[in-house]
């Protein structure tokens, strides 16, 4: 997640549970003390300058965020009429993972303040994401191809560091297992959802979408 204004960048990573601001940062910008005896359109061009190169450092941190540990789905803060001309300095893999804008005060909300606003879309959003995991590994499952279902499947393909995704159930037993395949596929950079659909009971409560 990123807050942005004319001057200032938030950058947040987590889930709707557990926002952390990873980041944050200012750029100088032209204030209306800078202007000495500069004519109007010049001054503006110079702020707007400045606008524009703040908007591009943001941009670029999105992507070495993105390119350190690919995330997947981004919410934008922004004033309104910046939106469109911070998505446009984005990195087209960044931009892809743009899902939706929120109305937040930059510079002052708290975690708190952001967590409350944005928990609804994040978890809309990755509703979204696990409808359409569980429809990709049913669709592998069905093929036999590129899915790992159940413990022992999974653990293997841990092992073998292939998983892409792992799925699992929150009310299914075995939590110690759950703990140390949660734990494990983070290490290796995959995806990681609990389902709280029944999709994955007759799976035995655990499922991976494999990278190969």
């Amino acid at each position: 997640m990123a807050l942005v204004n004319r001057r200032l960048a938030r950058i947040l990573r987590g889930s709707a549970n557990n926002l952390i601001e990873v980041l944050s940062f200012g750029d100088s910008v032209h204030g209306q003390h800078d202007q000495g005896g500069w004519s109007q359109a010049r001054y503006q061009r110079s702020v707007e300058h400045d606008v524009d190169a703040h908007l591009r450092h943001t941009a670029e941190v999105l992507l070495r965020q993105f390119e350190r540990k690919r995330f997947v789905g981004l919410l934008l803060a922004a004033p309104e009429e910046l939106r469109l001309h911070v998505a446009e300095k984005l990195h087209p893999y960044v931009r892809d993972q743009l899902v939706g804008y929120l109305a937040l005060d930059v510079e002052n909300s708290t975690i708190e303040d952001v967590r409350s606003v944005a928990a609804e879309a994040i978890e809309d959003h990755q509703g979204a994401i696990v409808r359409e995991r569980l429809e990709e590994l049913r669709a592998r499952l069905g093929r036999g191809e590129r899915a790992a279902a159940g413990a022992e499947d999974v653990s293997r393909a841990l092992t073998e560091r292939r998983v892409g995704t792992l799925l699992y159930d929150r009310q299914q037993p075995g939590e110690g297992f759950v703990e140390q395949a949660v734990h494990a596929a983070l290490e290796q950079d995959a995806e990681v959802f609990p389902v709280e659909t029944p999709d994955l009971g007759p799976l035995g409560g655990i499922a991976a979408l494999l990278r190969f």
